[in-house]
């Protein structure tokens, strides 16, 4: 082996061997250095969600700093799930006023995106194919990580796809699907059924509980998990009521809805919410909302709010969603301003949409000739969690 000025050797293959380095005592002295937990925190908490993915696998010290609960809670970010369009989604950072654009999963391939619920960090996805009859395909999905998983198709008769639409829910760890025909469609004994998706089991079943409310009046597609039951708009006769499912005995009940002023051309912008643990109801006008609550079984109005702009007829409404903590999130498609009201301190913050995202209010969408109002907003808090995981949760 010849060895060249350098000090590289050379084989006798033509193959250029570099010379090793010396140790020196200062590698020696890091060797053996150990970096306290306190400081790697410090440094770990600076990275974003790809890299500190990968350090998860540089050591077992490591993976279990990462995953530590409180690490992951001190850098988790309370951030909110929007849309744009029909497909498009992007996560809204309230604290830092900045919004991230998301990718996912056969993006490319489908004509609307539904957010059905959040569990641990973990988004639920509803994607559809086509207008009418298409695939389902339900994703769990976390946009920190942009980490997907794909759940086993919807069971679906194919008789359905012509004449049925459909209502979801999430909660308990169970995936909620009502299907249910069209007032224009005749009764079928398939229709007015539940499709339950357990995420333990992983796997459907059609429960024998049948739907008897008249279903295509719902407001809304997606329902409100409060306390082990989802919540459903009903618009009936020129009035709301609300209906629910207890998710674990799958009993269907219906409650009475505020007493409030309905606008009968426009009632799609009165949303269900949660607000310390109590059910809640929006009530909009042209420069404000009202806040009604359901306590010890009784409504009452206990918050009114009012906007810094006037908006005059039903087809320029503000889109309210109600989150918990008393924040409310108005979305202004006029001037595409977003506003997070806060109802205990009295203050509203304003955010003025910039580049490619466009806020629009809820879309209407027509299904088989029902009218109804997509692409909720959903408040998550951020994590690390596999959506493989979740399923074991």
């Amino acid at each position: 082996m010849a060895r060249n000025n350098d000090g590289k050797r050379e084989t006798a293959c033509g193959i250029v061997v570099e010379p090793t380095p010396k140790r020196t005592k200062i590698h020696e002295s890091m060797e053996n250095t150990i970096i306290p937990d306190d400081v790697l925190r410090n440094i770990l908490s600076r990275l974003s969600a790809k890299p500190l993915m990968r350090f998860r696998c540089s050591s077992k010290h490591w993976n279990s700093l990462i995953t530590d609960p409180c690490f992951i809670n001190s850098i988790s970010r309370r951030m909110i799930l929007m849309h744009s369009g029909l497909t498009g989604l992007y996560a809204f950072d309230p604290k830092h006023q900045n919004i991230i654009k998301l990718t996912y999963p056969f993006e490319d391939q489908i004509h609307k995106c539904n957010v059905i619920g959040t569990l641990n960090g973990i988004v639920l996805l509803l994607l559809e194919k086509y207008y009418y009859g298409g695939p389902r395909i339900f994703i769990l999905y976390n946009p920190l990580t942009r980490a997907s998983k794909k759940l086993p198709s919807l069971p679906d008769p194919c008789c359905l796809l012509t004449a049925t639409t459909y209502a979801y829910g999430f909660g308990h760890g169970n995936i909620i699907t009502i299907r249910y025909p069209c007032h224009t469609c005749p009764s079928n004994n398939t229709y007015n059924k539940f499709n339950v998706f357990n995420l333990k089991k992983g796997s459907w079943t059609v429960p024998k509980t049948t739907f008897k409310f008249s279903t295509d009046l719902f407001v809304h597609q997606v329902g409100i998990f409060l306390n082990g039951f989802i919540h459903w708009i009903r618009f009936v006769s020129n009035k709301f009521d609300i209906v629910v499912l207890d998710v674990t005995e799958l009993v269907v009940s219906r409650i009475d809805a505020p007493r409030m002023k309905v606008d009968c051309y426009n009632p799609y912008f009165s949303v269900l919410g949660t607000l310390h643990g109590c059910l809640c109801m929006s009530s909009m006008w042209c420069n404000g909302f009202d806040l009604w609550v359901k306590e010890h079984d009784e409504w009452s109005k206990q918050y009114s709010f009012r906007l810094p702009f006037y908006r005059h007829g039903c087809d320029n409404c503000l889109d309210v969603s109600i989150f918990e903590e008393g924040r409310i999130l108005v979305k202004d498609e006029v001037s595409n301003q977003i506003i997070m009201c806060h109802l205990f301190e009295r203050y509203y913050d304003i955010f003025k949409c910039a580049g490619e995202m466009r806020v629009a209010n809820r879309f209407e969408y027509f299904e088989k000739g029902v009218k109804f109002l997509v692409g909720k907003p959903f408040e998550y808090v951020e994590s690390l969690l596999s959506p493989s995981d979740i399923c074991h949760v």
